[in-house]
């Protein structure tokens, strides 16, 4: 090759070499303005997320408490007293025994705000831009605490409406906070109030709420205060008067499941079987998951058969046995009962199986190879009814001593 040729094909080589380096380069710049518009759609979508939540989120917002500058200086600050609001309405949620949903409690400091980019507005001020337009209200806390004369007045309102007024000595700042978070929760969740003086056994108060709730013209709570009523009349007792407040939970909200559960609670307690079988069906047709209408409408069909049992009609008894059974599978007191039925009705090879049953699902019990053993005595199988009575002996010496004669009986038979 020449020495013209050799420097050409240098300077060809060199050539490739500073495109592939600008190639390099424009891909590089590519991928970058592609990872830049990825996250700033991706930061647009999250903040587009956050405004969508607000507009569609029932959460309250407790803004800053006033304070004046003397309890500042002791470190009451705005947001301090707001929080401390807060914590008290969450405990009053807490406490209460109900499962109703509940509100969502937020301090304002707690908020997300940021800049929208290129807009020059934060999501706070485009939510409520959109909440105005679309008409979607957000309920607001907001409140002072004012000295007049060593005594602390705390003022609050509801969306810039007064809302409770509480005074308290100035050594007594929890209990003014605690009222004002009492107030508050009286306005917005009524009902959430009167399950606490429930659940606290406060029977006065928790009926002074109820009445407050059945008296707002908002009657969402409707139901659930009837209902709450119905579980405070059935604690004492007042079986006819809980029936009364069931029947007028259901009347106000024909979908409420737990009320037509309470309902057959207290026609079981009365020992209305029939009627609180209805009510558990319904309960159960509104909400399948509501297990505890399903546990009692067993034991109700339980007791049923118990009574039907003592009244000699075994074939009846049975009847609510299985259908009990088939509610509560696993309720080794049914299979007992089953078995004990089944050896009376002479069906012994049924109630073998259910002793059997019984056994596996209480291995500790004695009584389930007590019966066990004399299931297998009326079969026949002698020897299988000793070993059965002895494992019922191994396990409770003294309550079952008198199983002793019946092996001694048993092995005499065999011999």
């Amino acid at each position: 090759m020449t020495e013209d040729a050799v420097e050409q094909q240098s300077s060809e080589d060199a050539t490739k070499r500073h495109l592939t380096l600008e190639e390099m380069t424009d891909l590089i710049k590519v991928v970058r303005a592609f990872f830049i518009s990825a996250l700033v759609f991706l930061v647009v979508i999250a903040l587009a997320t956050i405004i969508v939540r607000q507009l569609t989120s029932s959460s309250i917002v407790i803004e800053p408490i006033k304070v004046p500058n003397s309890l500042v200086e002791r470190g009451y600050t705005e947001e301090v007293v707001a929080q401390w609001i807060v914590d008290e309405m969450l405990t009053i949620q807490r406490v209460a025994k109900t499962t109703r949903s509940r509100r969502d409690l937020i301090p304002d400091s707690d908020l997300i705000d940021v800049e929208m980019p290129g807009s020059g507005l934060s999501i706070r001020t485009i939510g409520h831009i959109a909440r105005q337009s679309l008409g979607i209200s957000q309920i607001k806390i907001s409140g002072e605490i004012v000295e007049e004369n060593k005594h602390y007045l705390l003022r609050m309102r509801f969306n810039d409406g007064m809302l409770v007024e509480e005074g308290e000595l100035d050594n007594r700042m929890r209990e003014l906070v605690r009222g004002g978070a009492q107030g508050a929760i009286k306005m917005i969740d009524p009902f959430m109030l009167a399950s606490y003086f429930h659940t606290k056994g406060d029977g006065q108060a928790m009926v002074q709420m109820i009445e407050h709730c059945l008296s707002d013209t908002n009657s969402e709570n409707d139901a659930w205060a009837y209902n709450l009523h119905g579980i405070w009349h059935a604690s004492r007792k007042n079986w006819d008067a809980a029936i009364e407040q069931y029947k007028n939970a259901v009347s106000a909200d024909k979908k409420f499941a737990l009320a037509y559960h309470n309902w057959g609670n207290a026609l079981s307690k009365q020992g209305d079987y029939s009627k609180a079988t209805e009510r558990y069906s319904q309960a159960l047709a509104l909400d399948s998951k509501l297990d505890s209408a399903r546990s009692n409408w067993s034991l109700t069909l339980m007791n049923w058969g118990d009574g039907l049992n003592r009244q000699r009609e075994h074939e009846k008894a049975l009847e609510k046995y299985e259908h009990s059974a088939k509610l509560a599978p696993e309720n080794p007191l049914l299979r007992m009962k089953l078995a004990d039925v089944l050896n009376r009705l002479g069906d012994h090879e049924k109630a073998l199986r259910e002793v059997e049953l019984f056994a596996r699902l209480a291995p500790d019990d004695p009584r389930a190879y007590a019966k066990w053993g004399t299931t297998l005595s009326k079969i026949g199988d002698k020897s299988a009814a000793i070993d059965k009575f002895r494992k019922a002996l191994a396990l409770d010496p003294e309550g079952y001593a008198y199983l002793n004669d019946k092996i001694k009986e048993l092995e005499a038979d065999s011999g």
